[in-house]
């Protein structure tokens, strides 16, 4: 899916520091190719956003969306494919979205789509197609101020 990385990121940078979501898609490179985790994680950065890379959890989930942060997963969006006896999985497609919210009771996951509207998983679903990118999950947050007031020689160390 090509560009999901670019609308992806961009969503996060608008909801971090107030940044045009589109605008920022726009601007960055994968409109026709994919983005691989560490392009978001440093394209987050060179952006003056706060931004890591790891492994999540449910658990992860629920502290980005507590502290109103955004989190980009990683999920196998292929369709499945059913017949009257079973269903069986096309090939992985593998899609970058932006957790906009989960449900109160922890039994779905709202998406971010453009225009701010979302996307409702259901947790199962969702767990399940995250796991095919071993829950691959960039945490992207505005830059906490003591960071802005440090040298840029400083902040490269601090993205490392």
């Amino acid at each position: 899916m090509a560009g999901c990385g670019a609308q992806a990121l961009g969503g996060a940078l608008g909801r971090a520091d107030g940044t045009d979501p589109q605008a920022a898609a726009d601007a960055l490179p994968w409109h026709d190719r994919g983005a691989t985790p560490v392009d978001l994680l440093l394209a987050a950065r060179a952006a003056g956003c706060d931004a890591e890379l790891r492994a999540g959890t449910w658990e992860d989930l629920e502290r980005v969306v507590a502290a109103q942060g955004t989190g980009i997963v990683m999920i196998d969006a292929a369709p499945e494919v059913r017949t009257l006896f079973s269903a069986f999985q096309t090939s992985p497609v593998m899609h970058w979205a932006l957790v906009a919210g989960l449900a109160r009771d922890g039994s779905e996951v709202l998406i971010g789509l453009p225009e701010d509207r979302v996307a409702i998983m259901d947790r199962a679903w969702f767990l399940d197609r995250w796991s095919r990118s071993d829950h691959c999950l960039i945490v992207v947050a505005a830059q906490r101020e003591a960071m802005r007031n440090t040298s840029a020689d400083a902040r490269s160390i601090h993205a490392r």
